[in-house]
C-alpha cells in the first residue's frame, strides 16, 4: 500500500504496511511506514491510500483508492497514520460532485475482490 503525500512543493510516495485489518463493516483502518525514517504528517490529511490489485474482471492490473489519511500521530517519522474509506463519504462526494456540475461516476470498488 502507498500513501502519497505531500511535503512542501514537493510531491512524494511512502510505503505503508497495514497496523490492524480492513473490515468492510469499519470506516477505515491503522498503517504505519515500512521504512522508519519515512512517514506522514498532519498536513498530509485528505492524501490516498493506493493500493494495487489484479483486475477480478481481467482487466489488468487496476489501483484503487482504499483509504483517504484522516490524521497521523507525532512525529512524522515512524508513527501510525488512520485512513477512513471513501465509500464512507460516497453519498456526500457523488452529491456534491453533482451539485458543482462535474458528476462522478463511481468505478470498482476494494470490496468486488472478495476474500
Amino acid at each position: 500500500m502507498t500513501a502519497c503525500t505531500c511535503t512542501p512543493g514537493k510531491l512524494k510516495s511512502v510505503e505503508l504496511q497495514l497496523r490492524t485489518e480492513v473490515r468492510p463493516w469499519a470506516p477505515g483502518f491503522l498503517t504505519a511506514p515500512v521504512n522508519k525514517d519515512s512517514g506522514t504528517c498532519a498536513g498530509d490529511s485528505g492524501g490516498a491510500a493506493l493500493l494495487r490489485l489484479q483486475d477480478p474482471q481481467g482487466r489488468g492490473v487496476r489501483q484503487i483508492v482504499l483509504g483517504v489519511q484522516a490524521e497521523a500521530s507525532i512525529p512524522c517519522e515512524g508513527n501510525q497514520q488512520i485512513f477512513i474509506f471513501p465509500d464512507y463519504f460516497a453519498d456526500f462526494i457523488e452529491r456534491a460532485s453533482r451539485d458543482l456540475g462535474s458528476p462522478i461516476r463511481p468505478t470498482l470498488n476494494w470490496r468486488e475482490y472478495g476474500v
